[in-house]
């Protein structure tokens, strides 16, 4: 992610600041909203005296800050940022600008500031950086002194956001909202093979019910397609399901004993390299091997096509493992539904129905289009082109290490898309002490677009009329 050489460039010279940053206040409706609204009531106890703005960009918060302090110094690591600010507050002689390195603040006394604060700048910055700042702040700051840090929580989140991004890519990902008849769900041996369920992190437990498997779906009225994408290690077979299938290899050549029963899988054997294996309880017939009661196969170098009873088809992408057992416990007199299981791979399955099955799945729909809406950016500022390397862990880390006190941090998500828990306000104070406060604030951006409204709400209103009815 950005080093301080990319975020010097990009700040200082590729971004056109079209409104001097206040264009990033818009989940607040404007800047004013989002500090008298969010930020002042976080802060007021402690803005006053000499005060340190880091990374003030164009002044966003700048103009609000310097009404309460004696005097203010902002350091920022882009020259054109810092000529911005000078310019833009000539008329205040008791506010100064200065350009760093991205690392330290050299043109600050030692024990001169009273309050730090950096809001919606450090986001960007990686954990080197963080740790620097965080020894210069303890050099800074006087005894007592308070810093106010907002920055980037994205690496204790790294696990949910590459989940997100494998479910995202799952093929057939939009559900389409012309589905017939919502409410009808598929016979039982189907809700049994493609039970829904919440998308799971891949620490599943070692043994998991091959009906328990996740994945998207498509419903037609008159065709059901399902494919689904696994990684490594997100199912594994029930030892007890398998246990007593051969374990030998089926190849044409090397037939095994024929038993018989319902059949419950049609797999064309092929003599080339890079064809299937299947093992299991087998009638060979023909050039295919039928599967009875269970069995497993293991597509070569090519996908393999099974055949499924239910006129459906199965098919095997190459190097993958699957296996298939009929289900024991179905009723009497019902036909046994299809329990499969894998290790790792990738399958995709298509069979004929009647029926819809949205409704079973509605919940499961919601959840996927708002991954795909939260993983759908390809651009590099993706996930708020928020640091990598640091999290709210790693900076109560870096100031019990300078010899200061993490008051409290309340981590919050960012935007409109998935709610991921990316960023953390960090309170500081230069004194000795361990206890922090730490608040997990998911409706932060609920927050947002109510102070939006609230703003919205007084702006419209006109002398002498009720305010409500003027919007």
């Amino acid at each position: 992610m950005p080093s301080i050489s990319e975020n010097t460039e990009f700040w200082g010279k590729n971004y056109v600041w079209p409104e001097a940053g206040d264009e990033w206040s818009e989940f607040w409706g404007t800047a004013h909203a989002q500090w008298f609204g969010c930020l002042l009531p976080r802060v007021f106890p402690f803005l006053k005296g000499r005060v340190l703005e880091i990374a003030p960009g164009h002044g966003r918060w700048t103009q609000f800050l310097q009404a309460h302090c004696e005097s203010l110094i902002g350091i920022d690591l882009a020259s054109s940022c810092v000529e911005k600010c000078t310019e833009r507050f000539a008329s205040h002689p008791n506010l100064e600008f200065q350009v760093n390195n991205g690392l330290t603040f050299p043109a600050i006394d030692d024990r001169s500031i009273d309050f730090a604060f950096s809001y919606d700048s450090l986001v960007h910055a990686e954990s080197d950086v963080m740790s620097s700042y965080v020894k210069e702040l303890a050099r800074v700051l006087k005894p007592g002194g308070v810093a106010f840090l907002h920055h980037s929580n994205r690496d204790a989140v790294r696990s949910r956001i590459a989940l997100y991004k494998a479910v995202a890519a799952m093929p057939l990902w939009c559900l389409k909202s012309s589905y017939p008849n919502r409410t009808c769900h598929p016979e039982q041996s189907l809700s049994r093979l493609f039970a829904a369920g919440a998308v799971e992190g891949p620490a599943f437990p070692s043994t998991r019910p091959a009906s328990n498997f996740k994945g998207s779906s498509t419903v037609s009225s008159t065709f059901r397609t399902l494919r689904v994408l696994l990684l490594a290690g997100t199912m594994a077979a029930a030892p007890l399901l398998f246990a007593q299938a051969p374990s030998a290899q089926q190849t044409p050549s090397t037939p095994q004993k024929v038993v018989s029963g319902t059949p419950i899988a049609i797999v064309p054997l092929d003599n080339t390299d890079g064809g299937p294996s299947v093992t299991g309880a087998l009638q060979v017939s023909g050039g295919r091997a039928i599967i009875v009661a269970s069995g497993s196969v293991t597509s070569g170098t090519r996908t393999t096509e099974v055949a499924l009873p239910r006129r459906g088809t199965l098919r095997v992408c190459a190097s993958t493992t699957v296996k298939l057992a009929a289900d024991s416990s179905s009723a009497a007199g019902d036909s046994p539904s299809l329990l499969m299981a894998m290790d790792a791979g990738a399958v995709e399955m298509s069979f004929a129905t009647a029926h819809s099955n949205r409704d079973a799945v509605r919940s499961r729909i919601a959840l996927y289009k708002a991954v795909a809406r939260f993983t759908g950016a390809s651009s590099a500022y993706s996930h708020h082109w928020r640091a990598r390397s640091m999290s709210a862990e790693k900076m109560r880390d870096f100031v019990e290490a300078a010899g200061m006190m993490c008051v409290q941090q309340e981590i919050v998500p960012w935007g409109t898309g998935w709610p991921l828990m990316i960023d953390c306000m960090t309170t500081i104070m230069n004194a000795r002490g361990s206890s922090c406060r730490i608040l997990h604030n998911p409706r932060f951006m609920e927050e947002a677009a109510t102070i939006k409204q609230i703003a919205a709400l007084g702006a419209s209103a006109k002398p002498g009329t009720d305010a409500i009815d003027s919007l």
